[in-house]
């Protein structure tokens, strides 16, 4: 970093912070353009030379975007670690004590999800339309209900009696239940 003549150290900072930011998005777009580059090339190659149409323009999206997350890592593994010298490091132990609950919950959710539009798909558009809107109310209703969740508990102080305590775990777990609840009775109906 150069030298400035500012006086000002509160200017002088601002300065620095604002020059390490740009250099930081510099980092983090050169990726995203080279991926809109290779794309604007691989759009034309694989819909009219390739005759491929739709389908060409689909794989050139996604080759572009692997070409940017491959320069993303790449870039990102110059300037990191990215991963630790021992796969015994990443310590899963502690992940899985603190948010086991949570992460069994994601992934019951996502497997739910997935059956339910695997299911709908198979119905027909008719059918995954109607799906689509009962998603989309249930991620509207699951995403308040999970937010009044997690404020109830951070207003629930630590030195509260753990009746207090359990009650508002039990609530706000119950909480999390209600949209699903909801979105099972709209896919019934």
């Amino acid at each position: 970093m150069e030298e400035t003549d500012v006086k000002d150290p509160n200017l002088k900072q601002s300065l620095e912070s604002a020059t390490s930011q740009i250099s930081q998005l510099a980092l983090s777009n050169s990726p995203t353009g080279v991926a809109n580059l290779a794309a604007v090339f691989l759009f034309p190659l694989f819909i009219n030379y390739f005759q491929m149409g739709v389908t060409g323009a689909a794989t050139a999206t996604v080759v572009s975007q692997y070409i940017g997350s491959f320069l993303m890592i790449w870039f990102l593994s110059k300037r990191v670690i990215l991963l630790p010298p021992k796969f015994g490091d990443l310590k899963f132990g502690v992940y899985l004590k603190s948010g086991g609950f949570l992460i069994g919950r994601t992934v019951a959710v996502l497997i739910t999800m997935t059956i339910g539009t695997s299911m709908a798909a198979r119905q027909g558009p008719l059918a995954m339309a109607a799906h689509q809107i009962c998603m989309q109310v249930w991620l509207a209703v699951s995403l308040l209900t999970d937010g009044l969740a997690a404020s109830g508990q951070v207003y629930t102080p630590r030195n509260a009696p753990i009746l207090v305590r359990k009650l508002m775990w039990l609530v706000s777990n119950g909480l999390s239940v209600l949209p699903a609840s909801i979105y099972y009775w709209l896919e019934r109906a």
